[in-house]
């Protein structure tokens, strides 16, 4: 829990969630909300989407691409799924 809260402190949400998922944390669902919260309240849509690719939810990725004014990207990915 210190580790996670350290790398949440210096924003570094991706490690942290990295760590939580090998230690299989209870919360780690609550930290990716978090994180992709944080994102969208930094206008960081890209990295919204990334996110949300990675999880397999093609469509919020997207939707959060072209929020961004990421139409290509969004059409990559339409384009490999």
């Amino acid at each position: 829990d210190e580790a996670l809260a350290m790398y949440q402190e210096l924003h570094k949400y991706d490690e942290s969630i990295r760590l939580a998922e090998r230690k299989n944390h209870p919360k780690v669902m609550h930290l990716k909300n978090f994180y992709l919260q944080w994102l969208l309240s930094t206008q960081q849509e890209e990295k919204a989407g990334e996110l949300q690719e990675q999880e397999g939810d093609y469509v919020r990725a997207i939707d959060l691409y072209l929020r961004g004014g990421m139409a290509a990207k969004a059409a990559s990915v339409v384009n490999r799924q």
